[in-house]
């Protein structure tokens, strides 16, 4: 069974009570809205980045599952520091956006 934490600092918090037997998985995806091309720069005024952090923190007793899409990129930096701190912390992997969807649905 698998339980979403509400927020980064839930599943930060809940990395550090499990420590050492804690492993984090880590799918961050950028993507401009549908009918985008970076070849148009004319284009790119008013477009909104989307950026999209999955983690998934396996502890010996429970999986917690934390997913956000921030479209502000000051809060993304915020999230992306939160996390990258988290990383050094807890062991910890980088996967692909398909590789952390096929681990979602094992669960």
């Amino acid at each position: 069974m698998m339980i979403k934490a509400d927020s980064l600092e839930e599943l930060s918090r809940l990395a550090k009570q499990a420590g050492e037997n804690s492993w984090l998985l880590v799918s961050q995806n950028e993507s401009y809205p549908a009918g985008f091309t970076l070849g148009d720069e004319d284009s790119a005024a008013g477009t909104t980045l989307k950026m999209e952090m999955q983690l998934l923190l396996e502890t010996p007793e429970q999986n917690y599952y934390f997913a956000n899409q921030y479209q502000d990129e000051e809060l993304y930096k915020e999230a992306i520091s939160q996390l990258e701190e988290l990383m050094e912390e807890i062991r910890s992997e980088t996967v692909e956006p398909s590789v952390m969807e096929a681990r979602l649905h094992q669960n």
